[in-house]
C-alpha cells in the first residue's frame, strides 16, 4: 500500500521551485540574447549594404571620370588634327608632340585598365 506523505510532497515541491525559477530565468535571458543578436545582425547587414552601395557609387564615379577624360582626350586630338589641316595655322612642333604624347597616354591608360581587369578576374576566383 502506498501512503501519501503531505510533508514530503511539500518539501519536494519547495525543492523544485528554485530549479524552475532558475530555468525560467535562463529561458528569458536566452530569449533576450537571441533577440539582441538578431537585431545586431540586421543592423550589420544594413551597414554592409550601405558600404556596398557606396563602393558601387565610387566605382561608377571612377568609370565616369575615366570616360570624361577619354572624351576630353578625343576632343583635344580632334581639335589638334583639325588645326593642323588649316593651311594658315602655322602649327609648330608642339602640336605634333602633344598628339604623340596623347596617343602614348591613351595607350598606357588602356594597358592599365586591361591589367586591372585581368587582375580583378584572378583575385575574385574561389580557391579550390
Amino acid at each position: 500500500m502506498v501512503t501519501f506523505n503531505l510533508s514530503a510532497a511539500i518539501i519536494v515541491v519547495l525543492a523544485a521551485l528554485p530549479t524552475g525559477a532558475v530555468t525560467l530565468g535562463v529561458y528569458f535571458i536566452q530569449r533576450s540574447i537571441e533577440k539582441r543578436d538578431k537585431k545586431q545582425e540586421s543592423e550589420r547587414q544594413a551597414r554592409q549594404q550601405e558600404v556596398d552601395r557606396r563602393d558601387q557609387q565610387r566605382q561608377d564615379n571612377e568609370f565616369m571620370t575615366l570616360k570624361c577624360v577619354m572624351a576630353s582626350l578625343d576632343l583635344a586630338e580632334a581639335t589638334a588634327k583639325a588645326v593642323q589641316r588649316i593651311p594658315d595655322a602655322h602649327c609648330n612642333g608642339d602640336m605634333t608632340q602633344a598628339l604623340e604624347k596623347a596617343a602614348k597616354v591613351r595607350q598606357q591608360q588602356e594597358e592599365f585598365v586591361e591589367r586591372a581587369g585581368i587582375s580583378s578576374i584572378y583575385q575574385n576566383q574561389p580557391t579550390t
